[in-house]
């Protein structure tokens, strides 16, 4: 509208036009560039990542470019200076914006309370941690999990869940057998929306017989590239300890 207003009344010397757009363009190239991955560690190393929830909110400053670039082409291109072309483009903008603005349920009741909480600052809910022992003959444990991000990460964290044996003098544990790897296969934890519930069953096979054992288990996240363990509950466990059915 504005732009029609310049075009009707002002004629405006077409360098400062020409400068308008060309800047209007690069501020909206340089946000969508902070958006992308190789932009993280710009992120860190000054803290901003603190302020955002997600990568996208960078471009929200953007759009006050992205008007002016959108609303040049009426004033500058006789051919689109007519309202037909407005209203047709305002639609096709509503039409596909509409899946972005409907809500995604999820079904499924949560607990009372979460199994454990991780992180620092609380970032994994473990809501479910259901552990079944197999029956003679097929030595194993079966983990089933739920869990959800309730914070954005930014760790692809992997997991670990351990058998362990009391030794000979009863007070001590040793491991008999783990997984780690990471919590789904095809999406790594810095994928995870806040909000979203995951589930995921791990098994893990036993060279002894779970029966025959009096076996614990042991289930955390950790960051495969120092060693260090998420907290559990915001104290100064690791893990959490589960025992077969």
């Amino acid at each position: 509208f504005l732009w029609l207003k310049y075009r009707e009344n002002v004629d405006l010397p077409p360098l400062i036009v020409r400068r308008s757009l060309l800047f209007s363009a690069v501020a909206v190239a340089v946000l969508w560039l902070l958006t992308l991955g190789p932009a993280t560690f710009l992120w860190r190393l000054s803290g901003a990542d603190r302020l955002l929830t997600w990568p996208w909110q960078m471009l929200l400053p953007g759009l006050p470019f992205l008007a002016l670039l959108a609303g040049s082409l009426p004033a500058l291109n006789s051919q689109l200076a007519c309202r037909g072309y407005w209203a047709a483009l305002l639609a096709l903008a509503l039409m596909s914006s509409y899946p972005y603005l409907t809500a995604n349920f999820t079904q499924y009741t949560p607990p009372v309370a979460p199994v454990a909480v991780y992180g620092a600052r609380g970032e994994i809910l473990l809501l479910e941690a259901n552990l079944q022992e197999s029956s003679p003959g097929d030595n194993a444990a079966t983990l089933e999990t739920v869990w959800q991000s309730v914070q954005p990460i930014d760790f692809d964290y992997n997991f670990f869940f351990q058998a362990l044996r009391p030794v000979e003098n009863g007070t001590d544990y040793e491991v008999v057998a783990q997984l780690d790897q990471q919590p789904l296969a095809l999406r790594p934890a810095t994928s995870w929306q806040p909000g979203e519930i995951l589930t995921a069953t791990y098994r893990l096979s036993l060279p002894v017989d779970p029966a025959s054992v009096n076996l614990r288990y042991y289930f955390g996240y950790y960051n495969w590239q120092d060693g260090t363990r998420l907290p559990v509950n915001r104290g100064p466990d690791d893990k959490i300890v589960l025992f077969g059915e």
